[in-house]
């Protein structure tokens, strides 16, 4: 895996040059367009050494710039073919099953005419179907952004034979117009800038597939152990973990509450209770104060009868003593 990440990183920095050759080329294309337009305006009509030396150094600096646009692409496809055959082992060695293109199929099939215009787009699919999901793969979708960069590559293919036919007629052919090397250009500009857009696009899925083939999860099924869950749904866990804990403590603080209810409404019954019971002796109490003056009554009315019989008795004892008076 360590050679897959090198080479990835080699893909990246190749096709970034590539990219700066494509707009080199096309600042030189347009500097040498509007040359050909200074000509068309009559500018080096009295000055024809002028405008031949003006010529050959545009034509020095193209040939430049376009050869080291062929060394840089020839660099190119070696190193992304051999990233392509480098993805391929991974996707045979993760067991996955029912594949149907070989490493050393999936770059063969760029060398092979007319089937080079689908074989190997189908071999690249299942390199990135495989690093989505090693199991049931035929069934990932693949984005939109593959059929893009398959499309563009192929109608710059188209373009880059056609500008090599012309460029071979060219060199046995002296005798083109002004227009015609104006049309030569506008094409020139057409490719390079769909190169550049396929370039940019291939880059991404570079990086998407080979991030893919680095996580923990794929490098643990080269190594024969079972997948670990994905890293992608820890944060759910975490949240539903956390809904968990705040609902146990919502229940805990409702029980805490309800508890604190019934605390206070027992304390408040005993209170009524007691209240109760106060009231209770209190009334007792009048009720011993009102039967005081019953008992007093009744012992007046006792002392009342004593006296009365003492009176009786003194009544007697007065007559006791007055019969002996009289006798």
């Amino acid at each position: 895996m360590m050679e897959t990440r090198k080479i990835t990183r080699l893909v990246v920095w190749i096709f970034y040059i590539a990219i700066a050759a494509d707009v080199a080329t096309l600042i030189s294309t347009s500097v040498s367009n509007s040359f050909l337009s200074s000509i068309e305006q009559g500018t080096y009509l009295y000055s024809y050494e002028s405008m031949m030396a003006e010529a050959n150094a545009h034509d020095l600096r193209d040939g430049i710039i376009s050869f080291a646009t062929i060394f840089i692409y020839i660099a190119c496809v070696i190193i992304f073919l051999r990233w392509t055959y480098k993805s391929s082992q991974i996707t045979h060695l993760s067991g996955a099953q029912d594949l149907r293109f070989s490493p050393g199929w999936s770059v063969g099939w760029y060398f092979i005419p007319i089937a080079s215009l689908w074989k190997p787009f189908q071999a690249f699919k299942q390199i990135y179907q495989v690093s989505i999901q090693i199991t049931d793969w035929q069934n990932v979708s693949i984005p939109s952004s593959l059929r893009w960069w398959w499309g563009l590559f192929i109608l710059s293919s188209i373009i880059g034979n056609i500008l090599t036919r012309v460029y071979f007629g060219v060199g046995f052919n002296s005798d083109l117009s002004i227009d015609d090397l104006k049309s030569i250009y506008i094409l020139e500009v057409i490719a390079y800038s769909i190169d550049i857009a396929c370039i940019l696009i291939l880059i991404k899925i570079v990086k998407e597939i080979s991030q893919r083939y680095n996580s923990d999860d794929f490098q643990a099924v080269l190594a024969g152990k079972p997948p670990e869950e994905s890293s992608s749904e820890e944060p759910t866990k975490q949240e539903s973990t956390k809904q968990e804990s705040t609902k146990q403590e919502s229940t805990k603080q409702e029980s805490t509450k309800q508890e604190s209810t019934t605390e206070s409404s027992t304390e408040n019954s005993s209170t009524e209770t007691s209240d109760i019971y106060f009231d209770n002796r209190r009334s007792s109490s009048k009720k011993s104060s009102s039967e005081e003056p019953a008992e007093k009554e009744s012992s007046s009315e006792s002392s009342t009868d004593e006296s009365s019989i003492d009176e009786s008795s003194t009544e007697v004892s007065d007559l006791y003593f007055d019969n002996r008076k009289r006798k």
